[in-house]
């Protein structure tokens, strides 16, 4: 099955051509597919948390974005009030990514799934950012990452699933 070209040149200048585009996206997937889906299946929450963290930090610490250390730092918390059973919060007070709320569960589990959820979009979100305006000499460059290692990172980060 062909897949029919993007009506923009972004893909083009990046890859070469489309069909360089889809060749990549499918190296990549290949390559994360292998081995990724049955290692992210063994992971608990709490290391699918701190392997999307350590990403996550990877991505906006080799970056000129601007990124201060609140940006690095996500909690999960319990918070016992006005003589009620403790409810447990999922907060990122970072610049980027600022829009998210604190969010309230009622169990730890539950925030948990919330927190790997939050760390994907986060992660997916900046690493598109870069994709998006790639190669566009208005917009700094990631210095770490090329177009392959984004595209990979995203690969990687959407094959880790909740449970």
């Amino acid at each position: 099955m062909k897949i029919p070209m993007p009506e923009t040149s972004d893909w083009k200048t990046s890859c070469g051509s489309w069909e360089g585009f889809c060749k990549t996206v499918r190296k990549s997937i290949a390559k994360n597919l292998g081995s990724g889906i049955i290692k992210f299946n063994k992971m608990t929450n709490l290391e699918k948390i701190a392997y999307l963290n350590e990403i996550w930090y990877n991505l906006i610490s080799s970056s000129d974005s601007g990124h201060k250390d609140r940006d690095c730092h996500f909690y999960i918390s319990q918070t016992f009030s006005y003589g009620q059973k403790g409810q447990w919060t999922v907060a990122h007070h970072g610049y980027i990514n600022h829009k998210y709320e604190e969010t309230s569960f009622d169990t730890y589990e539950e925030c948990q799934v919330e927190m790997i959820n939050l760390l994907k979009n986060s992660i997916i979100e900046e690493a598109s950012w870069y994709l998006e305006h790639y190669g566009d000499p208005d917009w700094d460059q990631h210095p770490k990452y090329g177009i392959d290692d984004l595209e990979e990172i995203i690969t990687r980060v959407m094959l880790i699933t909740n449970k």
